[in-house]
């Protein structure tokens, strides 16, 4: 068997996971292995550090939702229900995003990010 390795990054548990790939070229069945980097194993997706909009942007935005919801299932519609629905998901952060400029900041990711294998195959995988 001719067996073909390349390098993929896989979503575990929302943390990025390096794995290997292998194609046997035989029967060109791909098989994918796991293999957790030291980042990927000490973090999750809690840890990171995230950019939330300032309070008078999820204020415009709840006000935005409110209104749709009372145009679109005005027999639904309940303002308290879904003002305690909005909070909740600010409270879990579910508007905020990754800070990406500081994530790379951090050196374990830019150990993981100057890996010469992974990039070797990014560059193979884009020609």
């Amino acid at each position: 068997r001719d067996m073909q390795a390349g390098f993929t990054v896989l979503p575990v548990g929302g943390v990025p996971v390096l794995a290997r790939k292998r194609r046997c070229r035989s029967n060109n069945n791909t098989t994918t292995t796991t293999t957790t980097t030291a980042a990927a194993a000490s973090s999750s997706i809690s840890s990171f550090p995230v950019v939330c909009p300032p309070r008078h942007d999820l204020d415009k935005m709840l006000e935005s939702s409110l209104a749709w919801e009372r145009e679109l299932f005005p027999r639904f519609y309940n303002e308290e229900q879904h003002k305690i629905g909005f909070e909740k998901m600010v409270d879990k952060k579910k508007f905020c995003s990754i800070d990406v400029e500081a994530v790379l900041e951090q050196p374990m990711w830019k150990r993981f990010f100057s890996n010469k294998k992974l990039l070797k195959t990014a560059n193979d995988n884009n020609n």
